[in-house]
């Protein structure tokens, strides 16, 4: 192997890793052995405090393909680090077929836990999702980030 194709895979591999965690910011869990999967992450990567964002909901059939209209049979809640917690006003995203969205403003850094309850179908979900984020904590702080 020459120099050029080693550069080539060290290249190759560096994006892939560097790519990864963008695939683990969403949490998935299948429910009724198969016939679903309920992923959620956040709408905005990476979360901030004091900067709108959101749930990013999906829910896919054993086939993969979206599941659409869920809007009005399921409920979400975020809870915060402090025991808070916030129902979220699902929506769905006109721009990615079966996902949908509810906004909120996380005011606190730390973890947060998303809840999903209602029903896909005639299956009722009532799911927790605590590790939906590639960063420690979850919400990271503004001022983290923030110049003077």
């Amino acid at each position: 192997m020459n120099l050029r194709n080693i550069a080539t895979a060290v290249l190759t591999l560096a994006m892939a890793s560097a790519a990864l965690p963008l695939a683990h910011a969403h949490q998935s869990i299948e429910v009724t052995d198969g016939a679903y999967r309920v992923i959620v992450g956040y709408l905005v990567n990476p979360p901030y405090t004091n900067v709108l964002n959101g749930i990013d909901l999906a829910v896919r059939d054993a086939n993969g393909n979206p599941v659409t209209g869920l809007e009005k049979s399921l409920d979400a809640w975020v809870l915060g680090p402090a025991g808070s917690e916030v129902k979220l006003t699902l929506r769905a995203n006109r721009d990615k077929e079966g996902w949908y969205t509810g906004n909120f403003l996380p005011t606190a850094p730390g973890e947060y836990t998303f809840r999903v309850k209602g029903y896909v179908g005639t299956t009722a979900i009532d799911l927790t999702f605590d590790h939906v984020a590639h960063t420690e904590p979850a919400i990271m702080d503004i001022k983290d980030i923030s110049l003077p």
